[in-house]
């Protein structure tokens, strides 16, 4: 009945009919792509259903085979037009969904009795039916509202796919998938027009159309949106495991595909076709996205998640654009560990200012700034005294009451307070002209004397201005030291006065 050629060809279609049902499992990872496992499940139908009437001789079996081509083809069809609306984000009308089923049960069931009214074909079912004449047979009235309704959905196919493609095609300059679709289309149907109406082929040219184009587009648009190229790449079963979150995006920068913790987390839903830089703005606020260690921003947020994010591009043969795959590390904890090494690398554990070790750090930043500055130097001159007389308890509270007066000048003027050690500090105060100095001097002697006499502080300091702009911060340093060795000079007396008040309490105190 066919030649060894069209055998190939039928053949060779068949095994592309049947590449989607190896994969049916990828179409239950994202709703866009629901219908067209039915689209897939349905094709290979008619594959089986073509095959046996190729093979069968019982003419009984060869005539049912045959009209039950009727309502594979009008599912098909009308499936195709639900996955292509559901994948476009077009809601299709419930009315719609429910006249397209009522229709291909209707087409099912007048298929089946056709050998009592002749609808579908001008034929009764005899042991003379062959292969041959069931593609001659008289076409019933029923065969045309089947064939007239299938154009209509062939007409809702062209119309969203060639739509649907010649956008990509604007935007994107990508010439292929346009041009062979539509041609596809253009070569199909007409195909189909000539096999129904005027030369009836051995093998419906409307099998080997669908078979191509939806094998094809399958290539253009799910290829395309990477999710096969993890799949059939066999990274599945590595992405599933994951411990850490991911996202993949198209070439468009929308977001097909995430881990499910990214999902719950940041409530993002790949059916949506969000843009990736839109979900990055919107988590912002309670995410630290980075790409290096020196991207992070600080102070550390203890609000805030801290992900190390990673980007590689996905290459798809024969493509010209590619898709993105982002892992983000968590490493809120890493982060919160380093901050807090940082803190007590920098500051002093006591007070809460900071250190030497910072003033270290900073010194040569300083110098390589064309900025004047000043620094001012403490040191209390009681410290030891507290100790001696009312114990180390009270020597501590001292040094933290005095930091804590230096935060608030601090933080008023803008200031860096540091604890260079033992009884001495140091505040920072960059940008300040002499006036300004003097006035901030003024205040900082202010509130450091307004306390109870008994708790008075007892203090020298000293201050020096950067002279030149090459001047280096260990000389202006050196200044601001002297001047205040100046002062505890002059204090002599006054640390006399404190030595006898203390005296007096620690009596009082173990009396």
């Amino acid at each position: 009945m066919m030649n060894v050629f069209l055998w190939l060809i039928f053949i060779a279609v068949a095994i592309i009919s049947f590449v989607p049902l190896a994969y049916l499992k990828v179409f239950n990872s994202n709703r866009r792509y629901h219908y067209f496992k039915y689209v897939s499940l349905v094709l290979g139908l008619w594959t089986i259903d073509t095959w046996l009437r190729l093979v069968v001789d019982e003419p009984y079996l060869q005539y049912y085979l045959s009209l039950n081509l009727y309502p594979i083809v009008i599912a098909l069809v009308g499936l195709l037009v639900l996955a292509l609306r559901n994948y476009l984000g077009k809601e299709t009308p419930r009315f719609a969904r429910y006249f397209f089923w009522l229709f291909v049960i209707a087409d099912a069931v007048i298929a089946n009795t056709n050998a009592f009214h002749h609808l579908m074909w001008d034929l009764a079912p005899s042991a003379n039916i062959t292969y041959l004449s069931t593609i001659n047979a008289p076409n019933g009235v029923f065969f045309y509202i089947h064939t007239a309704l299938s154009y209509f959905f062939l007409l809702d196919v062209i119309i969203l796919l060639v739509s649907y493609l010649y956008r990509n095609l604007i935007r994107e300059q990508d010439v292929l998938p346009f041009l062979f679709i539509t041609l596809g289309l253009v070569v199909g149907l007409g195909l189909n027009f000539i096999h129904i109406f005027f030369y009836r082929f051995l093998i419906d040219p409307t099998y080997i159309a669908f078979s191509l184009l939806i094998f094809i587009f399958y290539i253009v648009v799910y290829i395309r949106d990477i999710k096969l190229i993890l799949v059939m790449g066999r990274n599945e079963f590595i992405l599933d495991n994951l411990r850490e979150m991911y996202v993949v995006v198209n070439q468009r920068d929308e977001i097909i595909d995430a881990s499910e913790e990214f999902i719950k987390n940041f409530g993002v839903n790949p059916d949506e076709r969000t843009l990736f830089v839109d979900v990055m703005k919107s988590i912002e606020d309670k995410v630290s996205v980075f790409n290096e260690t020196k991207g992070i921003r600080l102070p550390f947020d203890e609000k805030k998640t801290y992900l190390h994010m990673q980007m590689k591009e996905i290459s798809i043969p024969l493509f010209k654009y590619t898709g993105k795959f982002y892992l983000f590390y968590d490493e809120t904890e890493h982060q919160r560990y380093i901050n807090d090494m940082n803190y007590i690398k920098s500051h002093d554990l006591m007070t809460g200012l900071f250190n030497r070790n910072h003033f270290e750090e900073i010194k040569d930043e300083i110098d390589q700034l064309n900025r004047s500055y000043a620094l001012i130097m403490f040191d209390l001159d009681g410290l030891k005294l507290y100790n001696d007389y009312l114990g180390h308890a009270a020597g501590d509270n001292l040094l933290i009451g005095f930091s804590n007066k230096l935060k608030v000048i601090a933080k008023k003027y803008n200031l860096i307070p540091i604890r260079m050690g033992g009884d001495e500090f140091l505040l920072i105060a960059m940008s300040m002209n002499s006036k300004m100095i003097d006035s901030t001097i003024d205040d900082i002697i202010a509130v450091l004397k307004s306390q109870e006499e008994e708790d008075m502080i007892l203090f020298s300091y000293g201050y020096a201005e950067r002279e030149a702009q090459y001047e280096k911060i260990e000389r202006v340093f050196s200044r601001a030291d002297d001047v205040m060795y100046s002062m505890k000079d002059k204090n002599k007396h006054a640390k006399e006065l404190l030595e006898e008040k203390l005296k007096d309490k620690a009596c009082k105190m173990n009396r």
